[in-house]
């Protein structure tokens, strides 16, 4: 059924918002505009991997917020503090 969903164009709730897991050092906010950048710029990625992985089927919404998004933050909290990466994700 998703996979219809997704391959017909019905499934586009790619930037549905739902309970941010915030960076803590951007807060919801930053998540948010992050969450949206990674959606629109990897959506057919996204898409396709929805399509083929049964574990998406859970959702791939919190799989970006949760770990793509909480990783792409590491390296500017990085720069703007003057931490390594430990420090950072300790940071965030």
């Amino acid at each position: 059924m998703f996979t219809e969903k997704v391959r017909s164009g019905r499934e586009r709730t790619l930037l549905q918002t739902g309970s941010f897991i915030s960076p803590g050092y951007y807060g919801p906010q930053g998540a948010r505009r992050i969450l949206e950048f990674v959606a629109r710029r990897f959506r057919d990625e996204i898409l396709t991997w929805a399509v083929e992985n049964r574990l998406s089927a859970k959702g791939k919404m919190p799989f970006l917020k949760s770990v793509v998004v909480a990783k792409l933050v590491v390296r500017p909290v990085m720069e703007d503090m003057a931490v390594r990466g430990e420090e950072a994700e300790k940071i965030l």
